[in-house]
């Protein structure tokens, strides 16, 4: 099962994991495989269209989504089609835009009741897939650096706030474990993909800056550990079928360290938080792909110097995606997200995401 984890955000929750990146294994299969090169290019004539009569906007597009992106911290998601299947041997390099305007941390968990808060995030993941008892796995790497301002309402009183510099560094891997075999290139065309599961591991290290001195930094100053499952079930004749569907679920839980070292206090922990991502997407033709997200958490409650802050969170974000190819092995993928329902501890706010993705 490929790897194309979205980081969502803490860099455990704003990033993607696999080489797949929705219709890319399509482009680089037809370009390596027996289907003509005429035929195929017919297939892209509407994207090239709109490149050729709009070349200027897209690279408008590109450099402020990719680079400046916006990104509601809390709920972002891995993205549809993270854990795709793609050909053997391919590795991928992604670059994530996030801006985020809410009332958490660049850390999606840590939610600052009646906080005004902005991010601008860029991350910077590399794939790797390899086999595992006979399955297509992935392995992953992710760095991020940016910076988070904003003013907070600590008991009353308004404090402003900003930090800069690299996030924590995050390693992870996702392991095969039905649906997903080892395909070449010719066998990956033929493939008729069905229901397909893995198991999702990700961990967070605390190595990005932090001052105990700031209520806000771009670090956490705490291990996190993600660990989940991902289900994925194709209706297609192929993957590289035009009208291709896939229905996806990500149940997760994330577990924390404690930071021995926060502001103003001498200890803070977490308790674990769930969360279930879904997604049903849908191929508009063998280069675009529309896709309808959800994202529910619940779970996260605080303490401080042992202490309980009673703050359990509960929040569900809906939106949706598209992705095009804008090559043969590159391909740009925008999402948006609003949080439509919480409990007066969850996160609130909206997320754009741009995420350009190259395989080689």
């Amino acid at each position: 099962m490929a790897v194309e984890i979205s980081k969502c955000i803490s860099t455990s929750d704003l990033v993607n994991t696999k080489p797949g990146h929705g219709m890319m294994s399509q482009w680089l299969a037809h370009d390596e495989g027996k289907t003509s090169t005429s035929n195929f290019d017919k297939s892209l004539l509407p994207v090239k269209k709109w490149l050729l009569n709009h070349h200027w906007m897209l690279v408008v597009m590109v450099i402020a989504l990719a680079l400046l992106m916006p990104t509601k911290g809390s709920a972002q998601g891995f993205g549809p089609r993270a854990f795709q299947l793609i050909p053997d041997g391919v590795d991928s390099v992604a670059l994530y835009g996030f801006a985020i305007e809410g009332n958490s941390t660049i850390d999606p968990s840590v939610v600052i009741q009646g906080s005004e808060i902005d991010i601008d995030l860029a991350v910077l993941q590399y794939s790797h897939t390899f086999e595992f008892n006979e399955q297509q796995s992935g392995l992953l790497a992710i760095v991020s650096g940016g910076t988070i301002e904003g003013s907070l309402d600590l008991g009353g009183q308004t404090l402003s706030d900003k930090s800069s510099g690299f996030g924590d560094v995050q390693v992870g891997a996702v392991f095969g474990l039905t649906g997903s075999p080892v395909l070449s290139m010719e066998e990956f065309q033929s493939y008729k993909p069905g229901f397909a599961a893995g198991l999702l591991t990700l961990l967070t290290l605390p190595t990005g800056e932090y001052d105990e001195s700031s209520a806000i930094n771009v670090g956490a100053n705490r291990w996190a550990a993600q660990v989940g499952t991902v289900l994925v079930w194709y209706q297609g004749q192929s993957m590289l079928d035009p009208k291709l569907r896939t229905f996806e679920l990500v149940p997760s839980i994330t577990l924390y360290s404690d930071n021995d070292d926060p502001f103003g206090a001498d200890r803070t922990g977490q308790s674990a938080m769930f969360k279930l991502e879904g997604h049903i997407t849908q191929n508009i033709n063998k280069a675009m792909f529309v896709s309808l997200d959800a994202l529910y958490s619940y779970g996260g409650e605080t303490t401080t110097d042992g202490a309980d802050n009673n703050n359990q969170q509960s929040a569900l974000m809906l939106g949706a995606s598209f992705n095009a190819m804008i090559s043969r092995s590159a391909s740009i993928k925008l999402s948006y997200g609003k949080v439509v329902s919480r409990n007066d501890d969850g996160p609130d706010g909206s997320m754009i995401r741009a995420i350009v993705s190259v395989l080689f």
